[in-house]
């Protein structure tokens, strides 16, 4: 699959897609942008080309986040990704696939990037031992980096529970700049949510992360089970209080990627499963609202909290190499463009 993205002059728009290890994450302008007289172009392949000296290729950067920093005499973009091996030759001596915890990467075209190592040297000490550390946001605010994730289990003390492995919550670590150093908080931005006794937890994952015009942070998160969620975040960015949780879209939903405009916020998100090989159906849909916390609504007016499916269709898998094309990025190049 080839593609054009502009990386320099006074161009504006670009489309492109990143594909790997069969996850991938897209880019799409705007509905209603425009696209001026060509500017220079650099054409490249799908996937694209990331690379760490350990193991040559890496082949998995499942839920990417990406965002661009640009202190003086430097520009480039961060990218950090859910806890996996890099490949399937990430290995330790003795032979057992290496789990690396959220690895980072970078780049300075969008096309080519590096590998920068692992953002934690170890999950929180509320996760349960063996817990995943998915689905990572990358947010500035104020000067400080944060790097929100989901937990998919926590210790009893955190949620209540003995013996669970479905009480996930979302954690939050700090640092001075996207590549770090990271210091992870002792406690969860979002604990695990009930949605009857004993181990019935609702979905608590996904965080992303949006601000409105007067500063206020919103966490939006969330899954198949119990739907997307909103919370507003404390002004340190550390906490997400139960009482301020808005319910998005129904259980069809996970994945949330909220961005603002002049027209108000637009929210992507994945419907039809993830990880189902071959089958995988993984979409993005879109949906507009007025307000980080709704309602959001389809082109046809549908809301997504709307017994009757709603979402207006940006990203279906291809039934080809693309086959899970959901859980995506925002972000935007040196000319402005998202």
């Amino acid at each position: 699959m080839h593609a054009r993205i502009r990386i320099g002059g006074s161009g504006r728009g670009f489309r492109r897609l990143l594909e790997v290890s069969g996850v991938l994450a897209c880019l799409v302008m705007a509905a209603g942008w425009s696209s001026p007289a060509p500017a220079q172009e650099q054409t490249f392949t799908n996937p694209l080309v990331l690379h760490a000296e350990e193991v040559g290729e890496v082949r998995s950067c499942a839920d990417p986040t990406v965002l661009r920093w640009s202190p003086p005499g430097d520009d480039a973009w961060y990218m950090v990704c859910t806890s996996d091996p890099l490949s399937g030759a990430d290995r330790d001596e003795q032979g057992s696939l290496r789990y690396r915890t959220l690895p980072m990467f970078r780049s300075e075209d969008l096309v080519t990037w590096d590998y920068l190592g692992d953002a934690l040297e170890a999950p929180p000490a509320w996760a349960e031992p063996g817990a995943g550390l998915w689905a990572p946001e990358l947010h500035e605010s104020a000067g400080t980096y944060f790097l929100y994730f989901a937990v998919t289990d926590v210790r009893p003390g955190v949620s209540g529970e003995v013996g669970c492995a479905t009480d996930g919550a979302i954690g939050v670590a700090t640092a001075p700049s996207p590549s770090g150093p990271w210091v992870n908080h002792d406690s969860p931005v979002v604990r695990p949510r009930r949605s009857g006794p004993g181990c019935d937890f609702a979905s608590t994952l996904d965080p992303d992360v949006v601000r409105d015009e007067t500063g206020q942070g919103f966490l939006l998160f969330g899954g198949y089970k119990g739907g997307i969620a909103s919370r507003r975040l404390s002004p340190d960015g550390l906490f997400a209080p139960a009482v301020t949780e808005v319910a998005v879209t129904t259980g069809r939903y996970e994945a949330p990627e909220v961005f603002r405009t002049d027209r108000g916020y637009v929210l992507f998100a994945s419907p039809n499963g993830c990880c189902n090989g071959d089958l995988t159906g993984y979409a993005v849909m879109a949906a507009r609202s007025p307000s980080p916390e709704g309602p959001y609504t389809d082109r046809h007016g549908a809301d997504l909290l709307d017994g009757r499916t709603g979402g207006t269709p940006v990203l279906a898998a291809s039934g080809g190499a693309f086959v899970g094309p959901g859980h995506i990025s925002v972000f935007g190049d040196r000319d402005g463009t998202t």
